[in-house]
């Protein structure tokens, strides 16, 4: 919460519903209501501004949505760097035509609204 880069991109300034709907924008998921109304909570729910950011963030990752949205690009890096042992844009490829390959087929094969078992 304290880095300069952090603040840059959420300044101590914002509003408590921008901070909130920035997190869920970055993040590339779509919130329902009640994932929204959770973060807001737990965002009041905070003492200091570094406890509710915090909190705020937390509830943000906890989201159903968010964790849809961000499983699948997470599985397939996590196939490059584990399996593959290399980034996706390090040679034979040298871009990322096969992360975006692989990704696609992950989505393809996605059933919308899908929540993905958590373990």
């Amino acid at each position: 919460m304290d880095r300069a880069d952090f603040i840059a991109e959420y300044p101590t300034t914002m509003t408590r519903d921008d901070y909130i709907d920035k997190l869920f924008t970055r993040s590339a998921a779509s919130p329902t209501t009640q994932e929204r109304n959770r973060a807001l909570f737990a965002y009041d729910s905070g003492g200091s501004w570094k406890e509710k950011r915090a909190q705020g963030i937390r509830a943000v990752i906890d989201a159903g949505s968010v964790y849809n949205a961000q499983y699948n690009p997470a599985f397939v890096l996590m196939q490059y760097y584990g399996y593959l042992r290399r980034n996706p844009d390090d040679a034979p490829d040298n871009n990322f035509s096969g992360y975006d390959f692989w990704l696609n087929k992950m989505n393809q094969f996605s059933v919308p609204g899908e929540d993905v078992p958590r373990r």
